[in-house]
């Protein structure tokens, strides 16, 4: 598939150089200064270096041309966050392949289109808990969402910023730790045959003081250690912080009225069959995208679900709170 399609996109490559990239313009009064970038970083084609795939991997099984024609892999980093004089996030991204390489987010010079979503949200660290900006109505509910509306502002190959259409409301709290939350798909299926994901966090306080709290009750490697690489909504969010800023006390199931705030879905999710509720009759389900119905109440935990450590570790910074702050929603 990779031969087959990579004369048609390297004669594509060279239209595209030729000319300048493409960008939509972002609102005048949302724009910063005038932006330049750091360093010129080329972008054609590039020895391949030493990055190590194994047999479980495709990349494993390209010769290193159609390596170094495919560019494999995908990483994003958010370079920075500031808040505009008109309260819009402002974000800069860097995204690149396995060799630091960087990526055409259109898909013309590298192959596969890189979409992207954020999400902006406060922490609160006495309740541990999120509490989104970027939110949507849900029948008489609300829920945490990604950004709409938003404008792209391309500097260079792999570097762009990206102005938010959410606006954050007048005084809100500066002293605050506000995370981005940003999670990309390299679409290069069709292409490449392997789809890649991205989806850094991002902590700051938009006052400029130095953060001090942060959310860290568990590590992604808890969860994967039952659950081989937990991806969720499309394989696209794997960050379980990026989890918590969404599933929070905020947002409401609007068909079943079940709350998916985190700390009570996940313990019920994990009760499943046990839950007094579904033992007296009625089920545990959550209605999700496109009407699909996710109905947990034959789940059985393979452990005495009172074995908190298994999920609730010391290898995370927080990790102890389940017995420093334990909540009656939590248990």
């Amino acid at each position: 598939m990779i031969t087959t399609v990579r004369n048609l996109l390297a004669l594509a490559a060279a239209t595209a150089l030729a000319a300048p990239m493409a960008m939509a313009e972002a609102p005048a009064r949302a724009r910063l200064e005038v932006r330049k970038p750091a360093a010129v970083r080329m972008v054609p084609s590039h020895p391949v270096q030493n990055v190590q795939y194994t047999k479980s991997d495709k990349e494993f099984y390209w010769s290193d041309e159609e390596k170094n024609w495919a560019r494999p892999g995908m990483t994003v980093e958010i370079v920075d966050v500031e808040i505009s004089d008109d309260l819009r996030p402002v974000v800069e991204l860097r995204y690149f392949d396995d060799y630091g390489q960087p990526l055409d987010r259109a898909g013309i010079i590298t192959p596969g289109t890189i979409s992207f979503s954020f999400v902006f949200a406060w922490y609160d660290g006495d309740l541990n808990q999120y509490t989104a900006y970027t939110v949507r109505p849900a029948g008489d509910y609300t829920q945490a969402t990604s950004d709409s509306g938003g404008s792209w502002e391309d500097v260079e190959i792999g570097h762009s910023f990206y102005t938010f259409g959410t606006q954050l409301p007048a005084g809100y709290d500066m002293s605050k730790t506000h995370t981005m939350y940003v999670y990309a798909t390299r679409n290069s299926g069709d292409i490449l045959g392997k789809i890649y994901y991205s989806d850094p966090t991002y902590d700051f306080r938009p006052d400029g003081a130095d953060v001090t709290d942060q959310w860290a009750s568990m590590n992604e490697t808890t969860c994967n250690s039952c659950h081989y690489d937990l991806a969720l909504h499309g394989n696209r969010r794997r960050a379980l912080k990026g989890c918590m800023m969404c599933h929070s006390p905020q947002s409401t199931d609007p068909e079943s009225g079940n709350t998916v705030d985190m700390k009570v879905m996940g313990h019920k999710i994990h009760m499943g069959a046990n839950l007094p509720s579904v033992q007296a009759g009625m089920p545990y389900f959550i209605i999700g995208y496109r009407g699909s119905v996710h109905d947990y109440s034959e789940v059985l935990y393979p452990m005495d679900i009172r074995n908190c450590d298994s999920c609730h570790r010391d290898d995370a910074a927080n990790g102890y709170l389940h017995l420093a702050n334990p909540t009656r929603a939590s248990c």
